[in-house]
């Protein structure tokens, strides 16, 4: 994290940070200011200042879009629990991080009975999923076998089962990011197409730009749809 005292112009903080998040821009910055997760102060000529605190709160946040791909509401909630001092920053990144090895930790081949230890959902339903496309399986000689992001998968579906829904009401999901799936494949195809170490690198920027912006697009989409039903409770 970035430490020194100086307070730094936004065009300097994006001068600062380019090198760690190409696609960051000044526009960004505003975006996420008036969606009011960063609060910088202002002089009295109306410029922003990005105190040390201002700038390890903004890598937070897009450390989050980058490498875990949390929506804003996510990440605001987050931010909120860090402000109530629910949680430390240090409380934060070690639980990211221990998300992150949580997976790795995870056998790449879990069988049907561990699925079900893990998840709490019942053998009925995980092959329910399986019908739907919604998770997979390998076939093993020891049975079918699901690999840590299958697992992740399940995790959510119990969740929400809760609120009475199943596995076929997942579908109109699927349906969705198989069609996003095969939309960014199209876009990509060119820079994929140059096998080289500086295609990839832009293919991989893009990709992940793709998914935050389609990610923060589904929200506002939702909250827009959602009005018409709940003015009252948004």
């Amino acid at each position: 994290m970035i430490r020194e005292e100086e307070s730094l112009s936004i065009s300097k903080v994006v001068e600062k940070l380019k090198s760690l998040y190409p696609d960051l821009t000044v526009s960004k910055i505003r975006f996420l200011e008036n969606e009011g997760l960063i609060k910088p102060k202002r002089t009295k000529s109306g410029y922003r200042k990005f105190s040390p605190q201002d700038i390890e709160r903004l890598q937070l946040i897009l450390k989050f879009q980058k490498e875990h791909f949390y929506p804003l509401h996510v990440i605001r909630e987050k931010l909120n629990s860090l402000d109530e001092g629910k949680v430390t920053l240090e409380e934060i990144e070690m639980a990211e991080e221990e998300a992150v090895s949580s997976l790795k930790d995870i056998s790449e081949v879990m069988d049907l009975d561990e699925a079900v230890k893990i998840t709490q959902l019942s053998p009925e339903t995980i092959e329910a999923l399986e019908n739907f496309n919604i998770v997979s399986s390998t076939e093993t000689p020891k049975g079918k076998s699901y690999e840590p992001i299958e697992i992740e998968v399940m995790k959510i579906t119990a969740e929400l089962e809760q609120f009475g829904i199943e596995p076929r009401h997942l579908r109109i999901y699927q349906n969705f990011v198989e069609k996003e799936a095969l939309l960014f494949d199209q876009i990509l195809l060119p820079l994929m197409k140059q096998r080289s170490h500086e295609g990839k690198k832009k293919a991989s920027e893009a990709l992940t730009k793709l998914v935050r912006l389609s990610s923060d697009l589904r929200r506002i989409l939702l909250h827009k749809s959602l009005r018409q039903y709940f003015k009252e409770l948004i």
